[in-house]
């Protein structure tokens, strides 16, 4: 019994016997490229380790630790599992991966490297991953996936990161840094009312979410980007993404927009950071400054509508005239006022004067709405 003990792989939780230059089994150990080893004994010395992690798992998780694939592995990732329940959920710790691999099930990874591509560009239904310190050295590339969901914290991606045509009901990225560009592109991300957050990472290629939607809105907080974001075509102005979208999110979108010369798309954002910070303000701290962000959003929604400071002037005219015969109201004490503004002095005598001067003012002020929304829509 110690004989065997001794020959066993020193990883916690495999029983295969080590190999004769490692302390380690074919499964575990280094290996060099080419590595000399026939798939199929890999494959197979690899099915006799997941069955020992499977009985041994708990909960429908199955913990694979320190596994070394191969550099001149051909077969596919389903291949290894193709004995076992699809449902079970995978968490490799500390493993090294040599080769294109993309795990079809739902999969954890922790402490990982990914020393080729990691890339999927067919139709997949269904796709759930979890990465946590992991160092991708390949490409990331993900393509035409219905469902997909995606968390990363604490990652490196050294090469590209792509992910182009998906539907991704879960997306989430924490202090990750990006050396090349990373591109999320005609994508849809929250679509199962869930936020996507992008948090405290870095960025020194390109960012780019070009002709993306985001559906309930993004957390996009205290990250680094060393050139521009792309946001061109995004869509992240629907009544359930406002409520929850941050207005420094709004912002960098705004001011992204802004800097390649989208004006028109940049004042829509802009409209809505003011939105966003009118809902911040409070009546009591900040009267000053909600009573003129009042204005403008009712006027006309931060220079977005244009149709509606004309409503306002209607509705306006209409009063005054119903209202100015209305002779037990005493203008005196109104004209008096008007008096003393100094285009009016010494011709008042209109008994609507001071009301003519409110109603001036108040169309001089709905006139210059209107302008500035139609100069908004039409800026070139």
């Amino acid at each position: 019994m110690e004989e065997k003990h001794e020959n066993q792989c020193v990883v916690e939780g495999c029983e295969l016997k080590r190999s004769i230059l490692h302390n380690k089994c074919v499964v575990h150990c280094a290996k060099g490229s080419p590595s000399g080893l026939s798939p199929n004994y890999f494959a197979n010395q690899f099915n006799e380790y997941l069955k020992c992690r499977i009985s041994s798992s708990s909960q429908g998780v199955c913990t694979l630790n320190s596994v070394v694939f191969p550099h001149d592995w051909s077969d596919d990732y389903d291949s290894l599992f193709r004995d076992f329940d699809k449902n079970i959920i995978i968490e490799w710790k500390d493993c090294s991966f040599n080769y294109n691999f993309l795990p079809r099930i739902k999969t954890n990874f922790t402490n990982c490297s990914f020393n080729n591509s990691f890339s999927h560009d067919d139709e997949l239904n269904n796709m759930n991953l979890s990465f946590i310190n992991c160092t991708f050295n390949g490409d990331f590339k993900l393509e035409h996936i219905k469902s997909l969901s995606l968390y990363f914290q604490k990652c490196r991606f050294k090469n590209e990161f792509i992910i182009f045509d998906c539907s991704i009901e879960h997306f989430t990225l924490l202090d990750s840094n990006f050396n090349l560009s990373a591109k999320i592109s005609q994508s849809s991300l929250g679509v199962n009312e869930c936020i996507p957050r992008i948090i405290n990472s870095i960025f020194t290629g390109i960012l780019s979410f070009e002709l993306s939607k985001f559906p309930y809105g993004l957390h996009f907080d205290s990250n680094i980007t060393h050139e521009p974001p792309n946001f061109r075509g995004i869509d992240i102005s629907s009544s359930s993404a406002k409520k929850v979208t941050s207005r420094e999110t709004y912002r960098i979108i705004k001011f992204n927009l802004d800097s390649v010369g989208n004006i028109v798309e940049a004042n829509k954002y802009f409209a809505l950071e003011m939105d966003k910070l009118y809902s911040e303000l409070s009546w009591k701290k900040n009267l000053s400054e909600k009573f003129l962000l009042s204005i403008n959003k009712y006027s006309s929604n931060f220079g977005q509508n244009w149709w509606l400071p004309i409503v306002w002037m209607i509705v306006f005219a209409s009063l005054f005239y119903i209202f100015r015969d209305y002779d037990p109201f005493d203008y005196s004490f109104l004209n008096g006022i008007a008096s003393f503004i100094i285009p009016y002095q010494g011709i008042i005598g209109d008994t609507h004067q001071m009301s003519k001067l409110l109603c001036s003012i108040l169309f001089g002020v709905l006139f210059y709405q209107t302008t500035v929304a139609l100069k908004r829509k039409t800026r070139r």
